[in-house]
């Protein structure tokens, strides 16, 4: 099943974003989850605080992130329960342009088609999850151990003070001289 996503998602002809892009891979549950408890809050998905973390990103960096989200969240049931429309405008159209990529919903499939895509594209990971190489344990035995030494050597860290985010080895747009 696995193999079967991670191919639509790759050969869509609507994937050219994805296919043609040199940016980093987003854990998204992981990154959100990170920024609200950074700011105090019960460390747990939530749709503004994602819309802000992903336009804080595009404002602040200059590379291309794709935000790799458990399809579930996209699901109308619940993006209905999002209050404010600019917020579900924004996740619906970033889904479209396949800025926001939808993965596996089981407990680990989000990980297990992230590390999936990005190995199969050459792209950095951006995650906090200290479990990463737990998630991948379905792997078969050929493919784990690439796939675990490519979570070590393609991991990028990220913190968050106050909600905002600092992401380990990127300068920001505004100190590139030419940006």
């Amino acid at each position: 099943m696995l193999a079967f996503k991670l191919t639509f998602y790759i050969e869509t002809p609507s994937s050219d974003v994805v296919q043609n892009s040199d940016g980093m891979f987003v854990d998204v549950l992981n990154a959100v989850c990170e920024r609200e408890d950074s700011m105090g809050r019960k460390p747990k998905f939530d749709y503004e605080s994602f819309v802000e973390l992903m336009k804080e990103v595009d404002e602040k960096y200059s590379e291309d992130f794709v935000y790799c989200m458990p399809e579930y969240l996209s699901y109308n049931k619940r993006l209905k329960k999002i209050q404010n429309e600019e917020t579900r405008n924004f996740l619906m159209e970033r889904i479209k342009e396949n800025k926001i990529i939808l993965t596996g919903n089981g407990k680990e499939e989000d990980d297990q088609s992230l590390v999936s895509i990005a190995m199969s594209l050459e792209r950095p990971i951006m995650s906090k999850d200290k479990r990463m190489k737990k998630h991948i344990e379905s792997f078969s035995e050929e493919i784990m151990p690439a796939a675990i030494r490519y979570i070590e050597e393609n991991r990028t860290d990220f913190h968050f003070i106050n909600g905002n985010i600092a992401i380990d080895g990127l300068i920001p747009r505004k100190f590139k001289v030419n940006t």
